[in-house]
């Protein structure tokens, strides 16, 4: 699977693949790459820090217990900030028009 880095630095070592600058794609299995959170994880960490910044004990409970049973994700693409799915550019199949075509 193709991963593009976006994080902060201008490069950082990735185990297996060495040197990736800002902005780079690479090639990782798919291990590697994992998988990115569940949309509701960022959210929820935010309503979590207002209804413990107003002092909301139950939501704040309430709040934790669904977090705990979200999928934070895996592997690079758990690392939002960081890590990106490349674009996948399809290659179109010319028709035999415009194969003849000098």
């Amino acid at each position: 699977m193709q991963v593009k880095y976006i994080g902060p630095f201008d490069a950082v070592d990735v185990e297996g693949v060495g040197q990736v600058t800002s902005g780079q794609v690479v090639d990782v299995s798919d291990a590697v790459a994992g998988r990115p959170p569940a949309a509701r994880v960022a959210a929820a960490h935010l309503e979590l820090h207002d209804a413990i910044s107003s002092l909301d004990h139950p939501r704040a409970a309430a709040l934790r217990e669904e977090i705990v049973g979200l999928d934070v994700g895996a592997g690079l693409l758990a690392q939002t900030g960081n890590w990106q799915p490349a674009a996948v550019v399809k290659a179109s199949k010319s028709t035999a028009a415009e194969e003849a075509q000098p």
